[in-house]
């Protein structure tokens, strides 16, 4: 197969797409133009609740999906400090000493 023969099939392919696609415009317009306009104005806003619908749905699922990235499976483990004693309440691990200078260096 040479170049020439690929680029005329490619091109009768595009050119059987796009009179299909007119074919199926055609139609759709034929289809509408039978209906009446209160059939035309029923199913605009029927498509418009149905497309309202469908985004609601996805934000719920991105919300969703936004909460669990942050949030994660940390919320079915145990608390990890529970049973341990608390820290900053106790005595001090390293009380202030007072050395030769009165215990305040800094300030005297």
């Amino acid at each position: 197969m040479t170049l020439k023969d690929f680029l005329r099939k490619r091109m009768e392919k595009g050119k059987m797409l796009k009179d299909a696609q007119e074919q199926v415009d055609i139609s759709k317009k034929i289809e509408q133009r039978m209906k009446t306009p209160n059939e035309r104005d029923l199913e605009d806003f029927i498509e418009k609740d149905r497309q309202k619908q469908i985004k609601q749905k996805l934000q719920q699922f991105r919300d969703k999906e936004k909460r669990d990235m942050f949030v994660g499976s940390l919320g079915d483990k145990t608390n990890i400090f529970k049973g341990h004693k608390n820290i900053l309440g106790g005595k001090k691990l390293f009380p202030i000493k007072k050395g030769i200078s009165g215990g305040n260096m800094y300030f005297k």
